[in-house]
């Protein structure tokens, strides 16, 4: 198996949050150690670090990584807005039906 020396310079103010941390533990990415042996994924995102509290692989708190953790819940908050929005489909609004044609659209966006 090839090794290979990684050298983290994310580029982001040292006060940006670590997450991915088993412990739940509040880091930022000037909090980490060095990643030392681990097994990376390319494609997967890459760490920033490991936890000081225990050990674990961190990674810095990018709006990727934000919309990645927050994309199931909008997801479910956009069907629910559906079903509320369908009730009015009767009426002649069109502000409505434009709106709820939008939530439409982002559900079958999201859903691929």
């Amino acid at each position: 198996m090839d090794t290979y020396k990684v050298i983290v310079d994310s580029g982001l103010p040292s006060g940006t949050r670590a997450i991915g941390c088993g412990c739940d533990a509040e880091n930022t990415i000037s909090d980490l150690t060095a990643i030392g042996d681990a097994i990376l994924t390319p494609s997967d995102p890459s760490p920033a670090g490991r936890c000081t509290h225990c050990g674990c692989l961190a990674y810095a708190e990018t709006e990727l990584l934000k919309m990645e953790r927050a994309a199931p819940s909008m997801l479910s908050a956009l069907k629910q807005a559906e079903l509320f929005m369908a009730g009015f489909e009767d009426c002649d609004a069109q502000e409505d039906m434009a709106a709820l044609e939008a939530v439409r659209d982002a559900i079958t966006k999201a859903e691929g």
